[in-house]
This record gives structure tokens, sequence and C-alpha cells, in this order.
């Protein structure tokens, strides 16, 4: 009889285990994180997809390029038949050839070295994609945060303008003050629970818009793990100043000065002979006549060399401008970004001290509806000195989310300014 029982035990055991797997999950499930959203933007977002093909097209075009160091082969076989007064009658001809070139006058070279250029070229803008990609995940990332934040906040406003609410329908009960007391707190009330629904819209919508850069249904929940409080320390000055000077419209436009030096390599190219060798082997044969020379191979060298030509003197002297011009190219895009990157510090500046203001504010607003509700619960203030002391407090709330989401408005924009990619948005750029 024991047996039995120890089963039922342990089947009892086996099912609550079972029970309890099923629900944990759903129950301890992690939230997204910032890098995780970042990593399915990268994998869904089409702009950044398709900037991928196009490096990947530019890779292969980059491959080809290696076409004229190699042989090149070629094989043809032809069928005639001839009508003649005599006879009709068919001839038949196979032949193969190879050629390669000797020298060009750096012809190939230059244009290997464009297609390199030209890779780098894509492969920056993959970044800056990339990079534009990342500043809008944040941005709406900490959005929703933001938003959340603002519902909680909405909702601990309810609850004290229920708490002012009840405390005037008390003291009304009691005598002590007038039905419009009440009235007053009911307003308040009812503007608490209109700013609910309103928090609760804009939340929807912060969802909706970072799931739509994340592949994700625009209705799909979100836990988000980020908090403000994190993300509104200040960065890395220096290593934002040193991402700078790798910036992809900086490293761009340092390839466009390789560009430009090889288009000068490929006009002077047009001074110098090409030579190349070729050889092949080839049958012939005729249905009724003889052919003198059935078989044979062929081997020779050939140079081929322009005297002149007017317009070649004047492309090495376009491409000279060409590089000048390349060069100053390089000079404004790092002004530009210099600047941008000071106006974006300056900018992150500015919010931070508005963040203190606005904590200060809080703090004051705070002290002063605790006040307002002491002294109104005792009998010495009056209902509108607490509804304003606390619709003050929860603006000054409000205030305080808004000052911190423009202080991680700014560092996102002074990081994206100085082209910083966080590690999931780095690490998947070295994988591509």
């Amino acid at each position: 009889m024991e047996f039995p029982r120890a089963m039922s035990r342990t089947s009892r055991v086996i099912s609550l285990f079972l029970f309890l797997s099923i629900l944990l999950p759903a129950s301890f499930a992690s939230g997204l994180s910032l890098d995780e959203a970042i990593a399915l933007a990268q994998k869904n977002f089409p702009n950044y997809q398709a900037s991928l093909k196009k490096v990947s097209s530019t890779e292969a075009l980059y491959k080809a390029s290696l076409s004229p160091y190699l042989p090149s082969v070629d094989g043809t076989a032809t069928e005639d038949q001839h009508h003649a007064s005599a006879a009709t009658y068919n001839t038949y001809n196979y032949k193969i050839a190879m050629s390669y070139t000797l020298f060009d006058g750096g012809k190939r070279s230059a244009n290997r070295k464009i297609a390199g250029a030209n890779l780098d070229v894509d492969k920056e803008e993959t970044r800056k994609t990339l990079i534009e990609l990342s500043y809008n995940v944040k941005s709406a990332f900490f959005s929703a945060v933001a938003q959340s934040d603002m519902l909680a906040q909405r909702k601990m406003q309810l609850q004290y303008a229920e708490k002012d609410h009840e405390v005037a329908k008390g003291r009304n009960k009691l005598g002590q003050v007038k039905r419009s007391d009440v009235l007053q707190a009911l307003v308040r009330l009812e503007q608490a629970r209109f700013n609910i629904i309103q928090a609760e819209g804009d939340l929807r919508k912060a969802l909706a818009e970072l799931n739509s850069l994340m592949g994700c249904s625009l209705q799909t929940p979100q836990k988000l793990t980020d908090s403000l409080e994190e993300a509104i320390l200040p960065p890395d000055e220096d290593r934002l100043l040193e991402a700078a000077q790798k910036r992809p419209e900086i490293v761009q436009a340092a390839s466009a000065i390789d560009i430009a030096n090889e288009n000068r390599s490929l006009a002077r190219s047009a001074f110098y002979p090409l030579i190349s060798v070729s050889g092949s082997h080839e049958k012939s044969d005729s249905g009724i006549y003889r052919i003198s020379y059935p078989e044979e191979e062929i081997v020779g060298v050939s140079a081929n060399w322009n005297l002149f030509e007017w317009g070649k003197f004047y492309k090495v002297a376009a491409a000279r401008y060409d590089i000048d011009a390349a060069e100053l190219r390089l000079q404004e895009a790092k002004r530009k970004v210099l600047l941008d990157l000071e106006k974006a510090k300056d900018d992150f500046l500015t919010s931070s001290e508005k963040l203190r203001a606005a904590d200060q504010q809080l703090e004051y607003a705070d002290h002063n509806y605790r006040q307002a509700f002491g002294e109104y619960k005792a009998g010495k203030g009056d209902i509108l000195s607490l509804v304003q002391a606390e619709s003050l407090l929860a603006d000054a709330k409000g205030q305080q989310i808004d000052a911190k989401l423009s202080v991680i408005a700014a560092k996102v924009q002074w990081e994206k300014t100085a082209g910083l990619l966080v590690d999931a948005a780095r690490q998947e750029l070295v994988r591509n």
C-alpha cells in the first residue's frame, strides 16, 4: 500500500513542476533592452538591409577588377555552307585564343584601386545608415521609457487627487467646509483621470514607433528595461571626439581623394603604350576543297601607342583640379563635424542645467503640496491652495520627466554627431 501512495506523491510533484514550468517563463520573462531593440532594427529595417546589399554589389565589382590581371581565353566554332555552281559543301573552323596584357600604363591598377575606394565609400554609407538607425531607435526607445514614466506619474497624481477629494468630502460631512470645496477637488480629480488617458495614448504611439523600427507589429506590447536615470549620465567626451575623427563623411571624403588620384593615373595611362601577348590554336576543314593550312598555332606580341590625342592633356589637368577639390571637401567635412560636435555638446550641457532646475522645482513643489495638504486637513488652509499645489506638483513631475528626456535626446544627438555606435550595432557592422 505504501508504493501507490509514493507514486501518487511523485505524480503530484511532477504535475506541479510542469505547471510551474509553463507559468514561470511568462512571469519572469526579461524585458527589451536598448541593445536588443537595435539588434532587431538592424535585422528588419529595410533601408539598412538595402545598404548591405549595395555593399555586396560593390564588393563583387571590386573582385571583378582583378580581371585585367588574368589572361582572357576565348573559344569560337563556326560552320558555313557554301553553294557553288560545281557543288555544295561545308567548311568548319575551330579556334581557341588567349591574350594577356603585359603593360597598360597603370590603367588596370588604377581601376582596381578605384573599385576598392568605391567599396570603402559604400561601407561607410552603410555605417552612416546604421548610425542614423541607432539614433532613431534610441530616440524612440527612451521616448517610450519617458512616456511609461509619465503614465506612472499621472497614476500617482490621480492617487493624490483622490486623497484630496476624500479629505474634502470628509470635512464637508463634518460641516467644516462648503460643498464648493468638494467640487473643486472633484474637478481636479477628473483632470487627473483625463491626464492618464492622454498619457496612455502617448505611450501607445511611442511604442508603435519603436515597434515599427524593430519590424514588429505596431500593437506589440513591450516591457522596456533601461531607465532614464541611467541614460542621463554624461558620455565619455574623449571617446566621442575620437569617434568623430572617423565619421563616415570624413572617411568618404578621404576615399574621394584616393579616387581622384587614381583618376589622374587613368588619364596619365593614355600617354603609355598598351603591350599584350596573345596565342591561338585554329583548325579548319572543308567538305571537298583542300585547305592550305588546316591547322595552325599563332603566338604574337602587340603594342599600341597613341602618339597624339589633344584631349588627354586636358584630362590630366582636370584630374589635378579634382584632387584639389577633394582635399578641400575633406577639410570642409572635418570643419562641419567639429562644429556640429561642439553644438551638440552645448545642447547637452544646457539640457543638464535645465534638469537640475527641474529637480529643484520638483523639490519645492513637493514641499509646497505637503504643506498645503497638512494645512487644509488641519483646517488652516483653503481648497484652492491645495488644488493648486497638487496641480503644480503634477506639472513639476511631468517637467522633470520631460527634462530627463531632453537630456537623453541631446546625448543621443551628441553621440550621433560623433558617429558613435552602441556595442550591438558595432558588432553587427563588423560581421557584415
